[in-house]
């Protein structure tokens, strides 16, 4: 157990040394260009706070277009996490589990246009087409919509580098604190076997005391 906690620990650290090695180039090659972006998103990420998330959201898309680079490797120290982004993912705007889709008000059925691509709503009992969600569909399903072409959009993406590097942060403690404990075992374990080899060792001399 020991040695595989070392083994993990010290993979561990080969990938923190990685990513540190990357955001050090990155920050070195697009420094003037990150602080300009890192205040303007900064001040959007603010106002979205006090109004709707899909503020941010088209801020986001904006930034990513221009410079998907950059979005990629900055996005987790410039775009703060809220409630939106731990049910959205914010680099495809699809739904981070299928258990998190929400349905549409019945009777509605969301169907695909063959001609078009494009999705749209239809209730059957008054034969009522739309091509956008109805009115009481869930907000978040109307963000994922309009950024996907679907409701039911589910994330593929692999984790950011932001909450990677939570992860393994977290891995990293768990495995030093085995690792930790792994050490004080084998240290009790050592001084116990040594305390019983230096009395077997010390031959016992006098007699017992007469009381």
């Amino acid at each position: 157990m020991f040695d595989e906690a070392q083994r993990i620990g010290h993979q561990l650290q080969i990938d923190f040394d990685r990513y540190d090695r990357r955001q050090e180039i990155f920050r070195k090659k697009f420094a003037a260009d990150t602080r300009k972006q890192h205040q303007g998103i900064c001040d959007g990420a603010v106002t979205n706070s006090a109004t709707s998330v899909s503020v941010a959201a088209l801020i986001v898309t904006t930034d990513k277009e221009k410079h998907p680079e950059v979005f990629r490797a900055l996005s987790s120290f410039y775009n703060p996490s809220d409630a939106a982004t731990y049910v959205v993912c914010e680099l495809c705007f699809g739904f981070r589990s299928a258990t998190t889709v929400q349905p549409l008000p019945t009777p509605w059925i969301e169907y695909c246009d063959e001609t078009t691509g494009k999705h749209y709503f239809y209730d059957s009992s008054t034969r009522h087409v739309r091509w956008h969600p109805p009115p009481a569909t869930d907000a978040l399903s109307v963000l994922v919509f309009e950024r996907t072409n679907s409701i039911y959009t589910v994330c593929h993406c692999i984790p950011s580098n932001e909450r990677r590097r939570r992860l393994m942060q977290k891995f990293r403690e768990h495995t030093t604190q085995m690792a930790r404990e792994e050490v004080e075992k084998r240290d009790r374990h050592l001084r116990g076997a040594f305390i019983s080899l230096a009395m077997s060792l010390v031959p016992f001399s006098g007699e017992p005391k007469q009381i």
